[in-house]
């Protein structure tokens, strides 16, 4: 009879894939190397000259974001780039740009989760003429990214192997993420597959390397700011947000003191990656709507 099996018999049937499995079956990755750095990013919404590049809060960590990019893709053109582990900054630039000239973006928009906010800065700091407008969501600048403790738990971390560093990072990333109890299974599952990209311990702490490099240039450059961009800033903050302090929301907020701030209440760090709707209003209507205080050309300019 059809759907009779012998008792003990292994099972023909594919287990139903998870969250990063279907995620890179919705949005095929794309792969290229630039300056011997490999990249890997998803795309979704059109081929238009204009597009937002969404930035994950973790390297390798662009499925995070898939519910967001479903929602955002009918009224833009999203690039989603899985950070590579690589520590140099100026890298992560160069490798965001040479993304964008690959695609056939003229005109980027940047929507920076956590760390992903310090490279949209980055980007947009270098990329005057290219970049729109800028939406940063539970950042802050580069100059205030890291902290003492910060460097305390890096030097601390050096000395441990990958296999505890990676069995620490999946609760830390549980707690950003703060799925629900029905969800906490399949995020789980996500996240291990996400950490699965960064394979050594190097690679496990280049966040915070990264993060370090950005500090870096920030205080050789005599402080941070990004001036010319007026009424083209949104920054998104969460009530429950126990990553970014009091202090790094006054610094962002101090280096854009034009910015559009909304904040939701009664949400953590990962605010718009678990359940985006919200956000995903507030970044939608930023992108597409006309400020007064809005200098974007309305054509494109250079490519990055």
């Amino acid at each position: 009879m059809p759907g009779n099996q012998t008792p003990g018999a292994a099972s023909t049937t594919s287990p139903p894939p998870g969250l990063f499995e279907q995620f890179r079956h919705d949005h095929p990755p794309s792969i290229a190397v630039f300056n011997e750095v490999e990249w890997t990013w998803h795309t979704a919404g059109g081929q238009a000259a204009s597009a937002t590049l969404v930035l994950a809060p973790e390297p390798g960590a662009a499925a995070v974001l898939g519910a967001l990019l479903d929602r955002l893709a009918p009224i833009q053109r999203i690039i989603a780039p899985d950070i590579p582990p690589v520590p140099d900054i100026r890298a992560l630039i160069d490798g965001l740009a040479a993304i964008c000239r690959t695609e056939g973006v003229s005109r980027v928009n940047l929507v920076g989760f956590g760390f992903g906010g310090v490279l949209a800065q980055c980007f947009a700091q270098r990329g005057r003429n290219v970049v729109g407008k800028v939406v940063l969501v539970n950042t802050t600048t580069p100059e205030a990214w890291v902290g003492a403790a910060d460097r305390s738990r890096y030097n601390i971390a050096r000395l441990a192997p990958a296999w505890l560093l990676r069995m620490t990072a999946l609760p830390a990333l549980m707690r950003s993420a703060a799925p629900s109890r029905t969800e906490r299974s399949a995020w789980k599952r996500l996240l291990r597959s996400c950490l699965a990209q960064r394979r050594d311990k190097w690679e496990l702490l280049s966040i915070r390397a990264a993060g370090f490099d950005a500090q870096r240039q920030s205080a050789e450059a005599g402080g941070w700011s990004l001036p010319g961009y007026e009424g083209r800033i949104q920054i998104i903050e969460s009530g429950a947000d126990r990553r970014i302090s009091a202090a790094q929301r006054e610094a962002l907020k101090a280096a854009c003191p034009g910015a559009h701030v909304r904040k939701i209440r009664d949400a953590g760090h990962w605010v718009g990656i678990v359940d985006p709707d919200e956000i995903a209003g507030f970044i939608g209507s930023f992108l597409t709507d006309v400020n007064i205080l809005d200098r974007t050309p309305s054509r494109g300019g250079p490519r990055p």
